[in-house]
């Protein structure tokens, strides 16, 4: 019975890391929920190993993979979801295999982090890890160079590429999909299919970096950033249809009149809006908004909630 659960808790482990390359023990815990002693001893104590799944980290024990040929990473995801072209110099081969400073993937030829990522640029110690000297996979080069532009991103892993707005009216003036419109798009026709999601209210906000490679069901990892509505900057791990779920229910009440801040906090301190809808019903909608605001889903539906009226199918760039 114990070697049974202790299958179990490395069949969980073995599971994430399939679905969300380079994992920090936390975040296992988060994907698997499972306890940290768990998470510690299947990567620290043999136990992957015993069920023939071997792991490797990323030289600091910081991140992990399951040890396979190609590694998935978001820098990989969004040079082919991107079509981002290569540096104009090739990757150097190294004498030894290493690691990215950024990704954690393991490499055996790349570029020295100094040679691509300047000293100016923003939370530079963040981003390598406080691997100042290390070195970058060629795809993490090819995406630092074009950081200007990472944000607001849904790619899957077959390359297939969307680059959303929040605001439904700007994205049809771009051409573009909305958020909204996107999020119900691809369910469930891509069900259990890798996917890189960065959600970002601040575009200039590099966090392409922080960001994970999911799987989209019920443990979906997605990059949430917004430092206004719900303070948060993070990998959250989504449950579609929960996110569904609270988008339909929030759209309903921002179509109703009331604001995003008012959402957040309170529909009831918003007296023109229960003048028009009455108060019966603002009661009862804030009952529920209040066992919905702890959830992570609600943080994401928040921030994509749009007015349902003229609402239309997302697009593809």
């Amino acid at each position: 019975m114990v070697q049974d659960r202790k299958i179990d808790k490395c069949e969980a482990i073995c599971i994430a890391l399939c679905e969300s390359p380079g994992l920090s023990q936390a975040e296992m815990c988060q994907a698997t929920n499972l306890r940290p002693p768990y998470i510690s001893r299947a990567l620290h104590n043999g136990w992957l190993d015993d069920v023939g799944v071997p792991v490797i980290d990323d030289g600091k024990q910081k991140r992990w993979f399951l040890l396979e040929k190609n590694i998935p990473t978001v820098s990989k995801f969004l040079v082919r979801g991107m079509g981002l072209e290569a540096l104009d110099s090739p990757p150097v081969e190294f004498s030894a295999p290493g690691y990215c400073a950024i990704t954690g993937e393991p490499i055996s030829a790349g570029y020295r982090a100094m040679d691509i990522v300047p000293a100016s640029s923003g939370e530079f110690l963040d981003m390598l890890n406080g691997n100042i000297n290390g070195c970058l996979s060629e795809a993490t080069a090819i995406a630092f160079k074009n950081t200007w532009n990472l944000g607001n991103r849904l790619i899957f892993e077959d390359g297939t590429h969307y680059h959303p707005l929040i605001d439904r009216t700007a994205a049809r003036e771009k051409k573009r999909a909305c958020w909204s419109d996107l999020v119900r798009h691809i369910w469930p026709s891509r069900i259990n299919q890798r996917v890189l999601i960065i959600i970002t209210t601040n575009c200039k906000k590099g966090v392409w970096h922080k960001a994970r490679i999911g799987t989209l069901g019920n443990r979906t990892a997605v990059y949430l950033h917004d430092s206004k509505l719900v303070g948060v900057s993070e990998s959250l791990w989504i449950d579609w249809e929960r996110l569904l779920s609270a988008l339909d229910f929030i759209e309903t009440i921002y179509t109703a009149g009331f604001s995003r801040r008012g959402i957040t906090n309170s529909i009831l301190s918003e007296t023109k809006a229960i003048s028009a809808l009455g108060l019966r019903q603002a009661i009862e909608w804030e009952t529920v908004l209040r066992s919905m605001r702890d959830t992570i889903e609600f943080k994401a539906a928040v921030i994509i909630a749009q007015k349902t009226e003229g609402k239309d199918e997302g697009e593809t760039e």
